[in-house]
Order: C-alpha cells, then structure tokens, then sequence
C-alpha cells in the first residue's frame, strides 16, 4: 500500500467551498489561472487597450486561448468559451472577468470488484 495525500486546512464545506477545494491540487490550478490572468491582463491591456467592446472581446479571446491550452495540458476539463465573460465593470477604467473552471485532480483511490469463477 502506497498513501501519499497533498492537503490543505479546509476541514468544513460549504455551498461556495465543496470538497474539490480540500485539494491542493485544485487550489495550486485556480492560483495559476488567475496569476496567467493577471499576466495577460498586465502585459497586454493594462493602459494601453480601449474598455470598449472590442478591446474586452480581445482580453475575453486571450483567456479562451489561455484556458484550451490548459485543457490540452489536461489542467481544466469540460471547458468551453461560453464559460467565460469579460464585461465592463463599475466605472470606465474597469473589466471584469467572470470564469468557470472544473479542475483535474489526479487518481487518489482504486476500487475494485474482482469476480472469481
């Protein structure tokens, strides 16, 4: 028998906070996502790109492009572009990005039923 576990603090769940948030797994992911997102954001719309409708369809395609590559690097599944939302925020300055991932966790536990004849 082999047991190695990767886990965090989170011991109580919630609606907001189920049991995929006890994996570190799933947190080191989501992490990622939003500083690749944050780096995205810095290094190609910060000042320079207008909060218009075009301007957050470009932002809103670099994260689609982002998240397929996160798919193909098994990351994310399930994943489509309609998961995603780039929409004007509370002023002219500010976007807000809206995003819905389901993370990998890789195999943890065998079950098995071995019939004998």
């Amino acid at each position: 028998m082999r047991v190695l576990t990767d886990i965090n603090s989170l011991v109580t769940i919630s609606d907001t906070k189920g049991k995929v948030f006890k994996s570190n797994q799933t947190i080191r992911v989501i992490d990622q996502i939003a500083n690749d997102i944050a780096v995205i954001f810095n290094d190609n719309y910060l000042g320079t790109v207008p909060n218009d409708s075009a301007g957050r369809s470009a932002l809103w395609n670099d994260i689609v492009t982002h998240h397929d590559s996160l798919m193909t690097a098994r990351a994310i599944q399930d994943f489509t572009s309609k998961d995603i939302t780039v929409s004007q925020g509370e002023d002219a300055t500010s976007v807000v990005v809206t995003d819905a991932v389901t993370p990998v966790c890789a195999m943890e536990k065998l079950y098995m039923t071995v019939t004998v004849s």
